[in-house]
């Protein structure tokens, strides 16, 4: 296969903005759970010189073994650059196949790096910020702020702009550009008037001096600090900002602990640590999104020099008091915050509509999930096919293998009797966990809530609402049971879960319905070994109906 080159003309003209963002979301979810790697860049200098503004190579790598790809990036950061009108940032990224070596592609790295990094601003804000943020102001005016208004405005409902930048009438000029649609923008004279009001602030600078005071930061306020250059002496905001973040989120926590020095010099100064919190430096937002980003090109690999810093609103304050919705999809708790997408996102329905149709039949077991065929079928970009795919093989729907269509998994005897088994063990565990924390003074609304819909489902007799239904049951039951491994563990059994009972949906739901009743009022009074015989009866009880599907 011939090596494709590609310059930044073509990247403009070739990279979708949603398809791209959505291509990050897969990206962080696999370097957070270990399914892609990103080490950290070792710096290049020339001997001797130890001056701060000396060029500086940078070689940096990605694997993603899901993919069969690897990509490499060579940075030239070269401040000295900027005295005799050329960029102080070079760089160009080469693509190859991990499996035969070929170099796919070498691609110029000057705008494909502004869109990457203004989607990855947009993955976090959309992630971290408070879903109706609608004031976004801007430190900066170059290209990469003009491009981080773009993106913004294609994740949350921004209706203003305002942008300071320390060049002057820089900030004047993009304001006109980018007004419109129903967007005012703005020229503001002091950059407290960008944080005045926000609920996004992009700073986007080479400072080497904080440009951000304490005293700005606002409870409810999602900062995005971008613009250091990878190098020391170089930040945009003190650490006694990052201090008061309630939330740390970086692309990559090895990287931003070597590389930003907006957080480095935070924990120097004893403001912050990365040990004081879980929270502090998370490694990734979105699968952070549960679940899924398919990094078909380099610019949708992790990078790791941006800081994202939220601080939550007080509980009496105006507007959600999290992030994002409680109700968003959390597909993995391994001790790092993931979401695959949230419910509005592309990657996210996807997943659920191939799901509902392969539970449903409509992609038989054993049959090749094409990817042209479902864009096409589903209106979509291979993009979030593939992510989809992705998150469908981790939940134990279909079988992937490189270069080749992932096909649906074909249920076997075996495969039944190791579901029951493994359920068997950890189910069993969870209904006595939970039992003894209810006794401890656990609240079970989460399970009467949970029985409360499985009744509406039964009411309403649609078989795949009442699958659902009941594996949302089982899920409140391991989640009753505060055991952060045994929830990581049945994350990958919760699927299939659903899958079985929709295909033995010919058994009295009446009866499992009363079973689950009868689970709550064990649970409930706290009486642990109980609960494990009725758990453990209510799940055998299903075993032979199961294997009557293949047998």
């Amino acid at each position: 296969m011939p090596t494709r080159i590609l310059s930044s003309d073509d990247c403009e003209r070739l990279v979708d903005p949603d398809s791209l963002v959505t291509a990050l979301e897969t990206a962080h979810a696999q370097l957070a759970i270990g399914g892609a790697v990103q080490p950290v860049p070792q710096k290049l200098r020339v001997p001797g010189d130890e001056s701060p503004d000396g060029p500086t190579v940078v070689p940096m790598s990605a694997f993603a073994p899901y993919l069969d790809l690897v990509a490499v990036k060579v940075l030239i950061d070269a401040p000295r650059n900027r005295s005799v009108g050329l960029p102080a940032q070079r760089s160009t990224i080469s693509l190859y196949s991990a499996t035969t070596g070929e170099c796919l592609a070498l691609v110029d790295g000057r705008a494909l790096t502004r869109i990457r990094t203004a989607a990855a601003t947009a993955l976090a804000s959309r992630t971290l910020a408070r879903a109706d943020s609608s004031v976004l102001g801007i430190v900066g005016a170059g290209p990469l702020a003009r491009e981080h208004i773009g993106f913004l405005r294609r994740v949350l409902p921004i209706q203003e702009v305002r942008i300071w930048s320390p060049s002057g009438t820089s900030a004047a000029v993009l304001a006109a550009e980018v007004a419109g649609d129903g967007v005012r923008a703005v020229a503001v004279e002091h950059p407290e008037s960008v944080f005045a009001g926000a609920d996004v602030v992009c700073t986007l600078t080479p400072s080497r001096d904080p440009l951000v005071d304490p005293s700005w930061i606002l409870p409810g306020l999602h900062l995005n600090a971008v613009g250091s250059p990878p190098r020391p002496g170089y930040r945009e905001i003190p650490g006694s900002v990052v201090a008061l973040a309630d939330v740390v989120a970086v692309d990559a926590r090895q990287v931003a602990l070597a590389e930003s020095d907006n957080l480095v010099r935070a924990v120097a100064e004893g403001l912050s640590t990365p040990r004081a919190s879980p929270s502090w430096a998370r490694s990734s937002w979105g699968r952070l999104p549960a679940a899924s980003p398919t990094p078909r090109s380099p610019s949708s690999t992790p990078s790791g020099w941006g800081c994202r810093i939220s601080r939550l609103p007080p509980p009496c304050s105006h507007g959600p008091t999290s992030p994002r919705s409680a109700s968003s999809p959390t597909l993995a708790a391994d001790g790092h915050t993931r979401k695959m997408a949230t419910d509005g996102s592309l990657a996210f329905q996807t997943y659920r509509t191939l799901r509902e149709q392969i539970i449903v039949g409509q992609h038989a077991q054993g049959s090749a999930l094409k990817e042209e065929h479902l864009a096409a079928e589903l209106h979509v970009s291979r993009i979030p096919i593939r992510s989809a795919i992705l998150q469908l093989e981790n939940d134990g729907f279909v079988q992937s293998a490189p270069r080749r269509s992932a096909r649906v998994i074909t249920w076997t005897e075996t495969s039944i009797v190791e579901l029951f088994d493994v359920r068997l063990s950890l189910e069993v565990l969870a209904a006595r966990l939970a039992a003894e924390n209810a006794a401890a003074g656990a609240p079970t609304a989460g399970l009467a809530e949970a029985i409360a819909i499985s009744d509406g489902a039964l009411a309403d007799g649609n078989p795949l609402r009442i699958a659902e239904a009941s594996t949302i049951f089982h899920e409140r039951v391991v989640e009753l049971a505060g055991n952060g491994l045994l929830t990581a563990l049945m994350r990958g059994v919760f699927g299939r879960m659903t899958w079985l009972f929709y295909l033995t949906s010919n058994r009295d739901p009446q009866t499992q319905s009363h079973e689950h009743h009868e689970l709550l009022e064990v649970i409930a009074k706290g009486n642990a070994r109980l609960a494990e015989s009725v758990a453990y009866s209510h799940i055998e009880m299903g075993r032979l109906p199961s294997l009557a599907l293949v047998v």
